[in-house]
C-alpha cells in the first residue's frame, strides 16, 4: 500500500468540520460511508455547500434519509439485477469492469468512459416502459460501485481519488436533440448524484462535440447543478492534445487515439421489437373513450402477483380486486381502489386460491382513447 499523502488543510475547514460533526452528533445523524475517512466525507459536503456548516448539515441529513429510503448497500450491490436491455443499450459499462481494466488520469483519479453520441435515450426509456424507479436503482447501483472503487484506489495511493467522466459525443444528431423528455430524465439523475455523492466527481470531459450539442445543452443546462457545470469541459473533434494533458495515452482507448485496449461503450438504437417494455414483459393495452380494459390472473394460495402500468399520454384510472375461489363475482376484495393517474404499481400475495382482476378505466373521458403499457405477472 502506498504511504499516505498528507495535504495541508486550512484552519477554517478544520473548524467547519468540527462544528459540523458536533451538529450531526447532537442529532444522532450517521455520516454516510462515501470515503475512507469521516473527515474526507465531511469535507466533501462542506465544499459542496461552499463552507456553510448549516447547509452542509442539512445536506447530510437529506442524504442519510435518501440512503435509508433508496439504498441498502449490501442488498443493492448483491441483489439488484439490471435488465439485459439496459445493460446492452446504456452507453456506459463500468460496474462489471475487472480491476485490470480500470483506467486513471495523471492525478490518480478513476476514469469512466461513456459514448452518449451513440445512444438512443428515448428508445431506452421506452424499452424500460418509462420505469424511472428502475433506472434510478441502476444509477445508484453503479454509483455505489464507483464509491467502492474510489475507496480502494484511495487506500492504494494514499490519497482520495475522484471520478473523471470522458464522454464521446460522436454521432450526436437530431434524434438526441428532439428527445427532450428523455434528456431531462437522465439529467435529473445528475442532481441525485450531486446531492448524495458530493464532490465524487472531479470533471466531465465531452469530446467530439458537434454543432447539435448547442441545442441539447440548452435543454440540459437548467437541470445541471451549478457546481457540476464548472467541472464540464467541452472539446471538439481535435480533442486529443487537450485530453493528453489530463490523461496518459496508455489510459485512453485506442479507438479515440490512445493506447489502451479497452472498447468505448458504443451502443446504437434500441430495436423496435424491444420498445414499450416488450422485453420486460409489458404489453400495450388500448382503451376506447368511455371504455375500460380488464386483465385477470389465477393465483394459488401464497402466490405473489405484481403489476405496473404507465399511460403513454393523458391519464386513466386503475383498480385491482381479488376474487377468492368459490365466491360469486360480487364478493371480491378491493386490493387497490380506483385512482386516476399516469402510472401505478403494486403487489399482492394471495391468502387463498382465487383470481386477481386489474381494471384500467377510461370511462371518464368522452373524447380520447388511451394507450397503456401494462405488466401483470405472477411470481
Amino acid at each position: 500500500m502506498a504511504s499516505k499523502v498528507v495535504t495541508k488543510e486550512s484552519d477554517e475547514l478544520v473548524a467547519q468540520r468540527r462544528l459540523l460533526r458536533l451538529l450531526l452528533k447532537k442529532g444522532e445523524v450517521p455520516i454516510p460511508p462515501l470515503s475512507n475517512s469521516e473527515n474526507e466525507t465531511l469535507s466533501r459536503f462542506l465544499v459542496a455547500r461552499n463552507g456553510e456548516v448549516t447547509l452542509a448539515d442539512a445536506m447530510i441529513r437529506d442524504a442519510v434519509a435518501f440512503r435509508k429510503k433508496h439504498i441498502n448497500e449490501p442488498k443493492l450491490l448483491s441483489e439488484f439485477k439490471a435488465p439485459d436491455v439496459l445493460l446492452k443499450y446504456l452507453p456506459s459499462k463500468f460496474f462489471h469492469l475487472k480491476p485490470s481494466q480500470l483506467l486513471h488520469d495523471r492525478h490518480g483519479n478513476l476514469i469512466k468512459y461513456k459514448a452518449n453520441g451513440s445512444s438512443d435515450p428515448s428508445g431506452l426509456l421506452s424499452a424500460l416502459a418509462y420505469d424511472i424507479d428502475l433506472l434510478q436503482d441502476f444509477v445508484l447501483f453503479e454509483a455505489e460501485h464507483v464509491v467502492q472503487t474510489l475507496r480502494a484506489m484511495g487506500q492504494r495511493q494514499g490519497k482520495p481519488a475522484k471520478l473523471v467522466v470522458v464522454d464521446d459525443l460522436a454521432g450526436l444528431c437530431s434524434r438526441h436533440a428532439t428527445a427532450v423528455f428523455a434528456l431531462r430524465t437522465f439529467a435529473k439523475f445528475g442532481t441525485v448524484l450531486a446531492d448524495n455523492y458530493p464532490e465524487m466527481l472531479h470533471s466531465i470531459v465531452l469530446i467530439n462535440a458537434p454543432l447539435v450539442f448547442t441545442a441539447i445543452w440548452a435543454v440540459l443546462q437548467p437541470l445541471i447543478p451549478e457546481r457540476t457545470k464548472t467541472k464540464i469541459v467541452v472539446l471538439g473533434t481535435d480533442f486529443l492534445p487537450a485530453l493528453l494533458e489530463r490523461i496518459d495515452a496508455s489510459q485512453i482507448p485506442a479507438s479515440i487515439g490512445g493506447l489502451a485496449e479497452v472498447d468505448m461503450p458504443r451502443v446504437g438504437c434500441v430495436p423496435a421489437d424491444q420498445l414499450e417494455g416488450s422485453s420486460l414483459g409489458y404489453r400495450k393495452v388500448a382503451i376506447q373513450r368511455r371504455g375500460s380494459a380488464k386483465e385477470s390472473r389465477v393465483l394459488c394460495a401464497g402466490a405473489r402477483c405484481v403489476w405496473r402500468w404507465r399511460a403513454l399520454a393523458y391519464d386513466c384510472a386503475c383498480e385491482v380486486r381479488f376474487e377468492p375461489a368459490g365466491t360469486a363475482g360480487g364478493d371480491t376484495v378491493v386490493v387497490s381502489p380506483s385512482e386516476r393517474g399516469v402510472e401505478g404499481r403494486g403487489c399482492f400475495t394471495a391468502p387463498s386460491g382465487g383470481t386477481l382482476h386489474l381494471q384500467l378505466d377510461n370511462q371518464f373521458s368522452m373524447m380520447r382513447g388511451k394507450e397503456v403499457l401494462l405488466l401483470l405477472q405472477v411470481q
